[in-house]
């Protein structure tokens, strides 16, 4: 562990009224330390996990559906206007095709 971290530990202690020794000192801060990495380890899993318990995940599904029905209200307006029986896109010429 580094001097810093103990050093910082002594000095939040002291400010909150604690007097100890630098070996209770670097008991805490090692143990807040391995805390502090449990966490981060706990989160980086919970994207893994599922898609409920993300709420990240969840805003951009909900960003996706909103995009997916907006592309087919295009489609539907280009098939009424041009009077066709299908519409897609050419993801390659970057053009919107249909069908008569």
């Amino acid at each position: 562990m580094r001097d810093e971290h103990i050093e910082a530990m002594d000095e939040i202690l002291r400010d909150a009224g604690v007097d100890t020794d630098n070996l209770k000192i670097k008991e805490i801060a090692q143990a807040f330390i391995d805390h502090m990495n449990a966490m981060r380890e706990m989160e980086s899993y919970s994207h893994i996990s599922s898609k409920s318990e993300c709420e990240k995940c969840a805003i951009k599904d909900r960003e996706i559906k909103e995009l997916k029905e907006e592309i087919e209200i295009y489609k539907g307006s280009v098939k009424k206007r041009r009077n066709a029986s299908s519409v897609y896109i050419d993801k390659y010429t970057k053009s919107v095709l249909y069908d008569i």
